[in-house]
C-alpha cells in the first residue's frame, strides 16, 4: 500500500491539497481538493477504482463484497458551481442481497463563497439492475431492477428539501416531496409520499395471501423527534383478491381507506378509520391516554347472502373498549338476519377477567328446512388468581339441549358436556324416540383423555373413550337391541365393538359385528401414508332365518386396497345348496368400474322383495361391469334351470323355468320357458333396454296352459302375446289367445240362505293371520287404492265352439271371440260367447234355451245370460238367468205377466198355485231350490263327466218314452251326438263347422233316413 499527499493550510484555514493518491493491491485514488476558510469546497476532482487483480470480490469492511467499483467527482469554483459526481458497482454481495450493476449520478450545483450562504442543490439518479434478495418474498415484490431520482436543496440554517422524488420497478412506483428542518426543530419532516401499484401480486409473499389486483396508496403530514406525528393515510383498491373467496367478493370493485392519527403531549388519537366499498362499511376511532383510553368500531355488510348461499340479509357489528384506570370494560353487539342477535361484554382488571356471551338465532329453518325453531347460545368465562371457569349452553329447537362447564388451570384443562335430545323426529321424521351424548375430556401430563356415552332410538346405545398422547387411541362400542326397527323382516341384536388408532404412518380401525341370527364377522380399515385399504369378514350360521326352504351358512369376505387415485376390489360370497360369488376388478378414482363376477345364487334370496310370490332354484350368471356405474355398462349371462315360481294373486305356478339372459350394449335378451304345475307351458323371450324407461319387445307364447278356478271354471290356452314399449308404462299389450275345451261352473251356494258374506272386521288379527289375508288378496291397502302405470290392450280371445255352462240344472255349449282394448287402467270388453245348443233341467221338465251369452266384465269375471222358453196354458213363460258365473240372478217371467210363484206353478203343473197338492208345493220349491244353487251336481251330470262326454242327457216324453243322449266333440270343429230310445229310435248326428258363420249338419236314423243340410248364422 502506498499513500502519497502535498498541500498546505493558510492561517485563515483554507486547506489545499495540490495531489493526493492511494495505491493499494485492489484500491486506487488519485485526485486534489481544496476547502476555503468556512470549509466548503472550492477544488474537487478525484478518481478512484475498486477491483482485485485476479478478478474475485473485494470484502468491504461492512461484509459487503463488492467486483469491482469506480468514482469520479469534479468540482471547480473558479470555473463554474457546477458539480458532477459517479458512482458505479458491479457484481456488489451481501448476505441477502446481490446486484449485478448499479449506478449512482449526482448533476448539480455547489456554492459556498467565504462568508456567504453555503448551498447544494442538484438532480440524484439511481439505477440497479440484477438485483436478487435472498428472501423469494421480498424479491418479488421489489423486482430485479430499480430506478428513480429525487431533487435535492440544501443551505446553511435551511430546511433539507428533496422533491421530484420517483423510484420504481416493474410493479410499482414510489413518487413524492419531504422537507427536514434543522435541529432546533427536533428535525420536523413534512411530507407527502404516493405509492401506485398495477400488480398487487407481487406483494403476495409478503403478505402470505393470494393477492391480486391494483391499488393507490398516498401518504401525508409530518414527524418530528420524540414520536410525534400528524399523518393521514388514503387507499384505494381495485379488484383487490386474497385468495380467500368470502373475502375476495367483498373487497371486489372499488375499495377505499382513510386513516387519520396523531401524537402529542396527551396521547394517540385515531380521529378515524375508514375501509368502504359497496358490500362493506368499516368505522373505528380511539382515544389513547394513559388511564382512560377509548376505541369504537362499526363494521356493516350490505348483504350476507354474498359470503353463503344459506342466508341472506344485512349484517352490523358494532363495540367499544373503555379503560378506567386499571381495568378494561369492552362491549360489542351484533344483529343479522334469521332474527339473529348476539351481545358479548368482557371486564379485564389486574385481579381477574369476566366474559359472558349471548347470541339467538330466531329461525333456523331457512338454512335447514325440516328444523322449525331456533336456537340460544348463553356463555360465561371467568378467571381468578390465574385459573379459568368456563360454561356455555345451547337451546335449540324440540327442546334440544346442550351444556359444556370446565375448567382451565393455565395447565390443564377438564370439561364436560351433556346433549339432550327429547325428540328425534323434529330432525329426522320418521326416527322415533330421543338422544343423549355425554362425556368427558381432560388433560393429563402426557396429553388427553376423553370418554362419551350415547343413547339413540330404537334402544340403541353405546360408548367411546381414548387417549392422545403422542397419538390417537379410541375405544368404541355400540348396541341396538333388534335391528327390525331400521331392517324390517330382520330380527335380533346387533353390536358393534372395535377400536380406531394412529400408528406411526397413518390410521387403522377394527370393528367387529354381531348381528341377528347369531352372525358375526369383523371389519378393518387402514389409511398409512395416504394408501387406503379395508377388509371385512361376515358369516351367517343358518340363512334360512332370512330365506325361508333355504338352510346352510353364508360367508362373505374381501378387501379392497388403493392403487394411486383407484381401488382393486376382491369380494367372495360362500352360501348353501352351492350358492358361490367372486367379484375381483378395480374401481377408478372417476368412478368407472372394471369388474368382474361370476358365480351361481339361490332365486330365493329374492323373496323378500317379490312376496308374496316365491322363486326357488339357481341362477348361474358370468358378468362384467365396464364403464360408469349404470345397467348400460354390465355385460354376460345369467342363466338358471328347473326354478319354481309360487304366484298367491295368479292361478299358475311356474314348475320348471329355465332360460339365460344375456347382457350387452346396455340391453337385456331374454329367453326362458317355465312349464306350468296346473298343465301346459309358457315362454318369453325379446330384447330390454336397460336404461329411461326400459324399453322391450317381449314375445310370450302360451302352450296348452291350464287355468283353473275350482268353483267357476276349467281351461286350457294358447297363444301369442307381445309387449312392445316401456316397461315402465305404456307398452302396447297386443296378441291373440285360443281357448280350448272350457268349463264354465256355475257353482251351489252353500250359504244362500244368508245371501252372500259380508265384509268382516277383524279385530285384534295377529301378524300371521294379517300377512295369510294380505297374501290372499283379502287386505286393502291405501298403495292399492292408487292407480299404477297403464299399458294399452289389443287382445282377441278365440273359442269358436266346446265353452260349456254347468250348474244348477243349465247345460249349454257356447262359442265366439272377446276383444279386450283400452288399457289396463281402463279395460275395455268387446264381443260374447254365444250360445251354440243348450238346455235347462228341473225337476222332470226341460226346457231348450233359445239366447245364451258369456261376456266378461270387471276383473275378467264371467258374466251369464241365459233365457228359455216355453208354453204355458195361459201363454208362454221364460226363465232367465243373468248375472255372475259364481252368483247368476234366476228370474221368472210370463205372457200374460204374473207373480213368479204362479208363473213356476204353470210351468211344472200347469194349473194355478192355489190348485198345488202338498207333494207338488215340495216339488216346486225343490226345483227353486236347484236353480237358486241348492240342489248340487246332478247324478247325469257326474255320469258325464265320469264318461269324459262333452253332452249327456236323458229325457222322457208324456207316454214314458226315456232316451239317452250323449254327445263329444271329435276335434276343434267337428261335433257328434248319439241318441238311444226315444219314439224315433237310435239317431246319430254330426255338425261340422266350415268357419264361425257356416255349419254342416247330418243326421243318420235307426230306419236308414238320413238327413243334411247347411245352416248360416250371424249375430245381429
Amino acid at each position: 500500500m502506498a499513500l502519497t499527499a502535498r498541500g498546505s493550510r493558510d492561517t485563515d484555514g483554507a486547506l489545499t491539497l495540490d495531489a493526493f493518491a492511494l495505491d493499494t493491491r485492489a484500491l486506487q485514488v488519485a485526485g486534489r481538493a481544496n476547502l476555503n476558510s468556512d470549509a466548503w469546497p472550492t477544488l474537487l476532482d478525484i478518481e478512484g477504482t475498486l477491483a482485485d487483480p485476479d478478478g474475485t470480490t473485494v470484502r468491504l469492511p461492512s461484509d459487503t463484497r463488492i467486483a469491482r467499483a469506480s468514482i469520479a467527482i469534479d468540482f471547480d469554483a473558479d470555473q463554474s458551481d457546477a458539480l458532477v459526481a459517479r458512482i458505479n458497482a458491479a457484481g456488489v454481495e451481501q448476505t441477502d442481497a446481490t446486484v449485478d450493476e448499479m449506478a449512482l449520478r449526482f448533476d448539480g450545483t455547489l456554492s459556498g463563497a467565504v462568508g456567504a450562504i453555503g448551498a447544494l442543490s442538484g438532480r440524484v439518479n439511481v439505477d440497479a439492475s440484477g438485483v436478487d434478495l435472498s428472501d423469494p418474498a421480498l424479491s418479488r415484490a421489489v423486482g430485479s431492477a430499480l430506478s428513480g431520482g429525487f431533487d435535492i436543496a440544501y443551505a446553511d440554517d435551511a430546511p433539507l428539501v428533496l422533491t421530484d422524488l420517483s423510484l420504481a420497478s416493474a410493479a410499482w412506483a414510489l413518487s413524492g416531496q419531504a422537507q427536514v428542518n434543522g435541529f432546533d426543530k427536533g428535525f420536523e419532516t413534512q411530507f407527502d409520499t404516493a405509492l401506485v401499484t398495477q400488480d398487487l401480486s407481487a406483494f403476495a409473499g409478503l403478505a402470505g395471501l393470494e393477492l391480486s389486483g391494483a391499488g393507490d396508496l398516498s401518504l401525508s403530514g409530518t414527524a418530528a423527534l420524540g414520536g410525534f406525528f400528524d399523518v393521514e393515510v388514503r387507499g384505494q383498491t381495485r379488484e383487490l383478491a386474497l385468495g380467500v373467496a368470502q373475502a375476495d367478493t367483498l373487497l371486489a370493485g372499488q375499495t377505499d381507506l382513510v386513516l387519520a392519527a396523531r401524537r402529542d403531549t396527551t396521547g394517540t388519537f385515531v380521529d378515524r378509520l375508514i375501509l368502504e366499498n359497496p358490500a362493506l362499511e368499516l368505522t373505528a376511532s380511539a382515544d389513547l391516554r394513559t388511564g382512560g383510553s377509548v376505541a369504537r368500531f362499526n363494521a356493516a355488510l350490505a348483504d350476507i347472502g354474498q359470503l353463503t348461499e344459506a342466508v341472506e340479509g344485512p349484517l352490523t357489528v358494532d363495540g367499544t373498549a373503555t379503560q378506567s384506570g386499571e381495568v378494561w370494560d369492552i362491549a360489542a353487539g351484533l344483529t343479522g338476519p334469521l332474527g339473529s342477535t348476539a351481545t358479548g361484554t368482557a371486564r379485564v382488571a389486574p385481579d381477574g377477567t369476566e366474559v359472558a356471551l349471548e347470541a339467538v338465532v330466531g329461525d333456523l329453518s331457512p338454512i335447514v328446512p325440516q328444523i322449525d325453531g331456533g336456537v340460544q347460545l348463553t356463555a360465561t368465562a371467568e378467571q381468578v388468581d390465574g385459573a379459568w371457569q368456563f360454561g356455555s349452553t345451547i337451546d335449540g329447537p324440540a327442546e334440544t339441549r346442550a351444556e359444556v362447564t370446565g375448567a382451565f388451570d393455565g395447565t390443564d384443562l377438564t370439561a364436560r358436556y351433556d346433549v339432550a335430545v327429547p325428540t328425534i323426529s323434529a330432525f329426522a321424521p320418521g326416527v322415533p324416540g330421543a338422544a343423549t351424548l355425554n362425556g368427558d375430556v381432560a388433560q393429563t401430563a402426557d396429553g388427553w383423555a376423553f370418554d362419551a356415552q350415547v343413547t339413540g332410538p330404537y334402544d340403541s346405545a353405546g360408548t367411546v373413550s381414548g387417549t392422545y398422547t403422542a397419538s390417537l387411541d379410541t375405544d368404541f362400542n355400540l348396541r341396538l337391541p333388534n335391528v327390525a326397527a331400521v331392517a324390517p323382516g330382520v330380527n335380533g341384536p346387533l353390536a358393534l365393538d372395535g377400536t380406531l388408532s394412529q400408528t406411526a404412518d397413518g390410521w387403522e380401525v377394527i370393528t367387529d359385528v354381531a348381528g341377528p341370527y347369531s352372525s358375526s364377522g369383523r371389519v378393518s380399515a387402514s389409511l398409512r401414508d395416504g394408501v387406503l385399504g379395508a377388509g371385512y369378514a361376515l358369516t351367517l350360521p343358518n340363512v334360512a332365518a332370512l330365506v325361508p326352504g333355504l338352510a346352510g351358512s353364508m360367508t362373505v369376505n374381501g378387501t379392497a386396497q388403493q392403487e394411486g387415485a383407484d381401488y382393486d376390489i376382491i369380494a367372495r360370497v360362500a352360501g348353501p345348496s352351492g350358492t358361490t360369488a367372486t367379484t375381483t376388478g378395480r374401481v377408478q378414482a372417476d368412478g368407472t368400474l372394471n369388474l368382474n363376477a361370476r358365480g351361481q345364487a339361490q332365486l330365493g334370496l329374492a323373496n323378500a322383495f317379490i312376496a308374496p310370490r316365491t322363486i326357488i332354484g339357481t341362477a348361474d350368471f358370468d358378468l362384467s361391469v365396464n364403464g360408469p356405474p349404470a345397467l348400460s355398462s354390465v355385460s354376460g349371462e345369467i342363466s338358471t334351470r328347473g326354478a319354481q315360481v309360487a304366484t298367491p294373486s295368479l292361478p299358475v305356478s311356474i314348475s320348471d323355468l329355465s332360460g339365460t339372459a344375456n347382457l350387452s350394449d346396455g340391453q337385456a335378451v331374454l329367453d326362458f320357458t317355465g312349464a306350468i304345475a296346473e298343465g301346459g307351458s309358457v315362454g318369453i323371450s325379446g330384447p330390454i333396454t336397460l336404461s329411461g324407461n326400459f324399453p322391450a319387445q317381449l314375445d310370450v307364447s302360451l302352450n296348452a296352459v291350464t287355468l283353473r278356478d275350482p268353483r267357476l271354471y276349467n281351461t286350457t290356452v294358447d297363444g301369442q302375446v307381445d309387449l312392445r314399449g316401456p316397461l315402465t308404462g305404456g307398452a302396447a299389450i297386443s296378441g291373440q289367445i285360443n281357448l280350448g275345451e272350457t268349463d264354465v261352473r256355475v257353482p251351489s251356494s252353500g250359504i244362500s240362505t244368508f245371501g252372500s258374506v259380508p265384509n268382516i272386521t277383524h279385530i285384534g288379527a295377529t301378524r300371521p293371520v294379517m300377512r295369510t289375508r294380505e297374501r290372499a288378496g283379502l287386505v286393502q291397502t291405501d298403495d292399492q287404492s292408487t292407480t299404477g302405470s297403464a299399458y294399452p290392450l289389443d287382445v282377441l280371445i278365440n273359442a269358436p265352439n266346446r265353452i260349456f255352462v254347468r250348474g244348477r240344472g243349465i247345460d249349454a255349449e257356447m262359442g265366439g271371440q272377446l276383444r279386450l282394448s283400452g288399457t289396463t287402467a281402463d279395460m275395455i270388453s268387446t264381443g260374447q260367447f254365444d250360445l251354440i245348443r243348450g238346455r235347462i233341467d228341473i225337476l222332470t221338465k226341460r226346457f231348450e234355451l233359445s239366447e245364451g251369452r258369456v261376456s266378461l266384465q270387471g276383473r275378467f269375471e264371467p258374466y251369464l245370460r241365459l233365457v228359455a222358453e216355453t208354453p204355458t196354458s195361459t201363454g208362454s213363460a221364460r226363465l232367465v238367468v243373468d248375472g255372475p258365473a259364481d252368483d247368476p240372478e234366476v228370474t221368472f217371467e210370463s205372457t200374460p205377466a204374473a207373480p213368479q210363484d204362479q208363473v213356476l206353478a204353470q210351468i211344472f203343473f200347469g194349473r194355478d198355485i192355489t190348485q198345488l197338492s202338498a207333494f207338488q208345493a215340495l216339488q216346486l220349491a225343490s226345483a227353486v231350490a236347484t236353480i237358486a244353487g241348492q240342489g248340487g251336481e246332478g247324478i247325469v251330470s257326474r255320469l258325464r263327466g265320469s264318461f269324459a262326454l262333452d253332452d249327456l242327457d236323458v229325457t222322457s216324453d208324456d207316454e214314458g218314452n226315456t232316451a239317452v243322449r250323449a254327445g263329444k266333440y271329435i276335434s276343434d270343429n267337428v261335433y257328434t251326438d248319439v241318441t238311444v230310445g226315444g219314439p224315433d229310435g237310435p239317431e246319430v248326428s254330426l255338425n261340422i263347422d266350415l268357419t264361425p258363420n257356416v255349419t254342416a249338419r247330418g243326421t243318420v236314423a235307426a230306419d236308414a233316413n238320413t238327413g243334411i243340410g247347411i245352416f248360416i248364422e250371424r249375430d245381429y
